[in-house]
């Protein structure tokens, strides 16, 4: 008979006083919302294990695997003593505590469970126990008016997550707890498994959008009328596992159907300046401008280093003779909305998984993360009220930053480049970008590693993680608005260590020449990696009962769609089984070989002994015709507002350039996250020669870096070369045109890398388009516009890449970005986000000596504006989130792509022979906000002596957006040779840089601004210092 153990590790029994820092700020956190006084708090960790039968002495065991003898002690369901810990209790300061418990829901992921697992079977004593582990952690909680029904919410709001935790709370006039030690239930998942069904779709259409609906097929009418049509021609009715497989590979997130859909596209009412498209019939936007823009480049340039584009996991080039470098950029923007924590780690987990799954396998070495939230500060201070089910954007900051934190950390790959945006508009859904960069040798094993290489008889093996209930329908929820009823099995969580061990086993296994081809298990689990891989063979047979489970039960549907985390499809050849099976058990990875490739033309599935799926690989992959859409762009068109509450700002001290400075620089799209970001490890590898922050950071200044840069010696390159990776977006800018938003976000990552270092002829980008839902519905009647916005988003890239000759390599499109919801009066509430497109830059470094940073490195440099002045334009568009009376108006400052490049040739030539002391990108805020944070990076000032400049220019002098300019400082003796480089460019000099620490900016005789740079960084980091 099984036996339950709970055992709690109470800390810190010498010093029981102590309070950490973590329970000082849970404590803060709880009277700040509860706006009662809490006394106490104490949290405690916990954990539940189930053997099959009692163990004598388990206490000791436990104890000696989970106890540091000198700090802690353990406490159990098994202690002789149940009374021992109550004077712990009284000693912390408690005489009448409640207690809230944490738990994990049966089923769900739990990694703390899973080491502890393992640590466990390393005893003696146990490594041949069955045994099942859960953890949790508890609160000891004292305050004045407390109730379980606060506490309860409370947890849920800051410490747990409904779909994921239970939470109970046990309120008390003593302290008697031990019930929890006496009744204790272990959260096992009881499920059965169904057998595999049919599915009648011969009944009416309303039946069939309800089967859809309660199925979350995420199908069209059309395409199930699609499906019916076809099946009618089988005499058959598809079965539920057929139905899932073809929802899965159909979903938009999978499909990308709008991407490929025929568009008509027209436009009217367009205002000044904004560019003319005119009638176009657009077949397909990747087809007609990603892809085509690439093709167009790799003929005109007919460029040697494109080794593998658009049709693996990542984008694969030549870096230079010794090896290849690849890149792949996600978006997990629905799971992150449901949980923040979650949803980010498997985000960065599943795009880590996109690199080891490139042709036969590269490495991963460099992370990245963009971020798009809401703050909640906003709707705080305007008094405006979230619908409900929305998280507090907090909460989902925290959340998402942690998350890409642990997948990135845990797994040894360093962070090297990113960013946050904040929009309003982003409370319904975040935006949560994860990218990694990965190697891998040109040849080995006598074949080119970008290729894959499966073919039939090849035996297909699930390697890593186990099937569970959690991710099934990931696919599918991700095609659709974020709304009530979400089912929580398409919630997940990673499990980095398992991944590591899975990475480090592939990499070995690819060296040994043990598997032919590979790919990841992302969205659609086992249907979407053995269906993608099959097509290469023209057939597949899987055996599902042979798949490894985390618990039984799973429904043979359930088996083949589950998106459960840190799992990859091998193609493995019968002759290489055994070397393969006995790897993975060397190296504690878990596979199982669950069929073969085939070359019937079908995939395959049974369960059991019985067919459940047999589908044709050309009905699912090839049949399903293009949509046809219509785009209109009328900026007149858009739809009301979601808040429809005036909000007060103030008016803009327009001669104050100081105040207005101080103001921009405790903006949120402006101030300094280094807080969240130095939590992310750089240094892991040994090889971030450019870090998110660089200056003298030990003596308190730092200035953003432009892009993360890693030398590429230590991964297998040469020994003077280097890869930029850089990023761009402006989501603030649909507003007034996504032609120049796109142009804005792609010139924004080519300059960031430009800046850095690297070279703009050898440059790729990748594209990541997140929009709102662009098909037209009673529910979305401005969506020819989101449409249009699209249209001309693609057109800019596609012309801007044209004109700096950079191709596309790698990219993802997320539709369907819309929260659609309730205010807690009722009220229907829509909120999408703004169109927003994110381009990552990777530019090759040909030498360490261009390497250059943001922050000034000497006093008596000049300093240079390099680009136009802007002062013909009013595109201040942070002065317009922040000042009543600032508005941008039309035209806006669009881009010259060819001068423009001919300017970033010319600055890098300037970086290669030395010439260049530091290089900062002006952005957002524009060039006052770029020039201080160049010297806040340094203990430095600056006097600057203004030239060619009228006052009335000296607000959009000061602070207008553009495109292609750079603060620069160069030293006095290498000026005319920086000068004579940027002949024939626009470049100003300012003045330059002293030892004062103070910024001076004079005009005529007359200072227009005094600051000095402990001012800047204070209102810089304002955040880090909780002042806000």
């Amino acid at each position: 008979m099984s036996h339950v153990y709970r055992f709690e590790i109470y800390p810190d029994l010498f010093n029981l006083k102590k309070v950490t820092s973590g329970e000082t700020a849970l404590k803060s956190w709880f009277q700040t919302y509860m706006q009662t006084t809490f006394n106490h708090i104490w949290e405690v960790r916990y954990f539940l294990v189930e053997t099959k039968e009692k163990i004598e002495n388990m206490e000791a065991l436990l104890s000696e695997v989970f106890c540091d003898s000198v700090t802690e002690v353990l406490f159990s369901s098994e202690s002789k003593n149940q009374e021992l810990y109550h004077s712990w209790l009284k000693e912390r300061g408690f005489s009448n505590p409640c207690l809230i418990d944490v738990g994990f829901r049966p089923g769900v992921t739990d990694n703390s469970a899973h080491a502890a697992l393992e640590a466990l079977k390393l005893l003696p004593e146990l490594k041949r126990m069955p045994m099942k582990v859960s953890s949790g952690v508890m609160y000891f909680v004292e305050g004045h008016d407390l109730s379980a029904k606060k506490l309860t919410e409370l947890t849920y709001e800051k410490m747990a997550n409904f779909l994921l935790h239970k939470v109970t709370v046990t309120m008390t006039n003593d302290l008697v707890y031990n019930e929890r030690l006496k009744n204790i239930d272990f959260p096992n998942v009881q499920i059965s498994a169904q057998e595999s069904k049919e599915i009648d779709l011969n009944v009416s259409e309303a039946e069939l959008l309800k089967l859809n609906q309660e199925n979350c097929w995420a199908l069209s009418l059309f395409e199930i009328k699609h499906i019916k049509t076809h099946f009618q021609t089988q005499k058959r009715n598809p079965t539920d596992v057929e139905m899932e497989i073809i929802a899965q590979t159909w979903s938009e997130h999978c499909k990308h159907k709008i991407f490929s859909s025929e568009i008509t596209y027209s436009e009217a009412n367009l205002p000044k300046g904004v560019k003319p498209l005119g009638d176009l019939k657009i077949k397909g936007i990747f087809k007609s401008y990603i892809r085509g823009a690439t093709e167009k480049i790799k003929k005109e340039r007919k460029l040697p280093w494109l080794v593998s584009i658009f049709h693996d996991n990542a984008g694969v080039v030549r870096f230079d003779d010794k090896m290849d470098v690849c890149i792949k950029v996600e978006t997990h923007n629905s799971p992150s909305a449901l949980d923040p924590y979650g949803g980010a780690l498997t985000g960065i987990l599943g795009v880590n998984r996109d690199i080891l799954g490139v042709g036969v396998g590269a490495k991963p070495i460099a992370n990245t993360n963009v971020f798009c939230l809401a703050e909640n500060k906003y709707f705080r201070d305007n008094d405006i009220k979230l619908p409900l089910l929305l998280k507090n954007p907090d909460r989902i900051k925290e959340g998402v930053h942690l998350g890409v934190q642990d997948g990135g950390n845990k797994s040894g790959i360093p962070t090297v480049n990113g960013a946050f945006v904040f929009d309003r508009d982003f409370v319904g859904k975040p935006l949560v970008f994860c990218g990694t960069i990965g190697v891998m040798p040109q040849m080995e094993n006598n074949k080119s590693t970008s290729l894959k290489g499966q073919r039939p008889g090849d035996l297909i093996v699930m390697a890593g993680g186990r099937i569970g209930k959690d991710g099934i329908h990931g696919a599918t929820f991700s095609s659709m608005e974020l709304v009530d009823g979400v089912p929580a099995s398409v919630v997940q969580i990673g499990d980095p260590i398992t991944q590591k061990r899975l990475s480090d086993f592939l990499i070995e296994a690819r060296i040994k020449g043990l598997f032919n081809s590979v790919t990841d298990n992302g969205a659609g689990g086992l249907s979407s990696s053995v269906g993608e891989m099959a097509q290469a063979t023209n057939g597949a047979v899987v055996y599902l009962e042979k798949a490894l489970v985390k618990y039984p039960g799973l429904s043979p549907y359930e088996l083949m769609v589950s998106e459960s985390q840190e799992r990859m499809t091998f193609s493995v050849p019968r002759d290489q089984e055994k070397a393969f099976l006995e790897l993975a058990e060397k190296r504690s990875v878990e596979v199982s070989v669950i069929g073969e490739f085939t070359e019937t033309g079908f995939l395959k599935v049974n369960y059991e002994g019985k067919t459940v799926a047999n589908l044709s690989l050309h009905f699912v992959h090839e049949s399903l015709p293009p949509m046809e859409l219509k785009a209109h762009f009328d900026l007149g068109t858009k739809s009301d507002h979601w808040i429809k509450k005036e909000i007060k700002k103030p008016t803009l001290p327009k001669e104050n350039y100081k105040e207005i400075l101080l103001s921009l620089f405790k903006n949120p799209n402006i101030r300094s996250q280094e807080h969240l970001v130095r939590r992310y490890d750089h240094e892991v590898k040994a090889a971030t020669i450019v870090k998110p922050y660089t200056g003298s950071t030990e003596k308190g200044y730092s200035a953003p870096s432009d892009a993360g840069v890693i030398w590429m010696k230590p991964h297998g390159g040469g020994a003077d070369n280097a890869l930029a990776i850089s990023c761009g977006l402006c989501p603030k800018i649909s507003a007034y045109d996504s032609y120049l938003m796109a142009e804005f976000a792609l010139d924004e990552a080519v300059r960031n890398a430009v800046s850095t270092g690297a070279n703009p002829d050898e440059m790729v980008l990748v594209d990541n388009y997140c929009w709102p839902d662009p098909i037209e519905s009673e529910r979305n009647p401005d969506a020819k516009l989101k449409l249009a916005h699209l249209v001309r988003a693609s057109q800019a890239l596609y012309d801007l890449s044209l004109a700096y000759g950079m191709p596309f390599v790698s990219g993802k499109d997320s539709m369907k970005n819309d929260f659609i919801g309730a205010m807690d009066n009722g009220e229907k509430v829509k909120i999408s986000v703004p169109p927003t497109v994110l381009v990552t830059a990777m530019g090759r470094v040909p030498t360490l000596k261009a390497v250059t940073t943001s922050e000034a490195k000497k006093t008596e440099a000049l300093i240079y504006l390099v680009g136009s002045k802007l002062t013909d334009y009013q595109s201040a568009f942070e002065l317009k989130e922040l000042y009543e009376d600032y508005t941008v108006e039309y035209p806006l400052p669009h881009i010259n792509g060819k001068k423009q490049l001919d300017l970033y040739r010319s600055l890098h030539k300037s970086m290669r022979e030395g010439l260049v002391l530091s290089s900062h990108d002006i952005s957002d805020g524009g060039m006052l906000v770029a020039l201080a944070e160049v010297l806040m990076g340094t203990k430095f000032g600056a006097d600057i002596e203004l030239k060619g400049i009228e006052k009335k220019d000296l607000i959009p002098f000061f602070f207008n957006e553009g495109c292609g300019r750079f603060i620069v400082t160069v030293d006095k003796k290498d000026q005319k040779e920086f000068e004579e480089n940027l002949s024939g460019h626009i470049f100003s000099r300012l003045g330059e840089t002293n030892e004062t620490g103070i910024l001076k900016i004079d005009l005529q005789g007359e200072t227009l601004l005094e600051v000095h740079n402990d001012e800047c960084m204070s209102h810089y980091k304002i955040e880090a210092e909780g002042k806000l």
